[in-house]
């Protein structure tokens, strides 16, 4: 039976990752123009004259299909609508390239009757983190992890009774990295989501009505909430953003949190 639960994720996902493209193409087009205005006489580059073209039509698509549909008033939802493109990634991510820049730590758990996001803590200490695409295709997310310098006891060695592993996929930009793993039980996924951003503090997560609870776990502060009767959990490790979705209970969650730090202690 179909996974609509993966389905919407997986459809969030791309959704995120194209508008980051077209930002990050945006703000390279705007660097060699400016390269170009310094020096008149030199000759438009045709990679340049490529991805320009390619940026505008993607830019009037998201023009043309957001005219045909309210704009919600918070700007970037969890759950977007977005459809699997795994050759179109792979093929995005080939044309990245390492990037420098201040990684945003410490953020600060907020939320209205809506949405849930981290907000940027002015007074925390900036570091600066590389985003680059792997040079090897990830087989596991914990590889994955590891290349990008996440601290060891990133991965729950727990998850509910009757889930199987069912997969691993991952979005790589210059600004922004992300890591999925899902767990299925029938219709039913968990899954679990790492975000590296070089630029951005945060996603908007959907939410119940009410506050969320925190949960402190080795020093970590996660943030347990609901989104249509599913528990979830949000925190910040380091540079990293993550969560983990689906769970019919909050027992089985808090479980699947402890498992996480198991080894540390």
């Amino acid at each position: 039976m179909h996974n609509k639960h993966r389905e919407n994720s997986r459809n969030a996902r791309f959704a995120r990752f194209m508008n980051v493209y077209v930002q990050t193409e945006g703000q390279r087009l705007r660097r060699e123009n400016q390269t170009l205005q310094a020096d008149p006489a030199a000759a438009v580059p045709e990679e340049a004259d490529r991805r320009c073209m390619a940026v505008l039509r993607m830019e009037q698509a998201k023009n043309n299909q957001a005219a045909k549909r309210p704009r919600p008033q918070v700007s970037r939802p969890k759950h977007f609508r977005w459809g699997p493109a795994a050759a179109v990634v792979a093929v995005i991510a080939a044309l990245t390239t390492a990037a420098y820049a201040s990684g945003l730590l410490g953020g600060i758990g907020q939320w209205n009757e809506d949405y849930f996001y981290f907000a940027q803590d002015t007074e925390a200490r900036e570091t600066e983190i590389i985003i680059a695409p792997p040079e090897e295709p990830f087989r596991l997310l914990k590889e994955a992890l590891a290349y990008y310098d996440a601290p060891e006891n990133m991965v729950p060695t727990y998850v509910p009774e009757g889930y199987q592993y069912e997969g691993f996929e991952y979005w790589v930009l210059e600004s922004y990295a992300a890591f999925d793993l899902y767990y299925i039980n029938g219709t039913n996924t968990i899954s679990f989501s790492y975000i590296l951003y070089s630029t951005e503090p945060s996603e908007q997560y959907s939410k119940d009505t009410g506050d969320p609870e925190i949960y402190s776990v080795n020093g970590i502060e996660h943030y347990i909430l609901t989104n249509a009767g599913k528990y979830y959990a949000v925190w910040q490790r380091d540079n990293f953003e993550c969560s983990t979705h689906g769970y019919d209970s909050r027992e089985e969650l808090i479980k699947t949190i402890d498992s996480i730090y198991a080894a540390a202690g």
